[in-house]
């Protein structure tokens, strides 16, 4: 079973959340290539574009209660 994470993603539901040519954006096109990917290699999980894994695991290291103050 494949766990995917997603980033953010351009399409009609993220229009206007986030600038569509930012580098933090994925294509559709994208993510399902990584997903593909993903599911040829049996991986567990996929974190889409692949900078969101690190950026995930700060963020789970950051303690709960600090985390609900912070505005991200």
């Amino acid at each position: 079973m494949l766990t995917i994470e997603p980033g953010f993603v351009d399409t009609p539901m993220t229009h206007g959340l986030i600038r569509a040519n930012s580098p933090l954006v994925a294509t559709p096109e994208r993510v399902a290539r990584d997903i593909d990917r993903a599911i040829r290699r049996r991986k567990n999980t996929l974190y889409t574009p692949w900078f969101w894994r690190p950026i995930m695991a700060v963020i789970r290291l950051i303690p709960e209660p600090l985390l609900k103050r912070l505005k991200l």
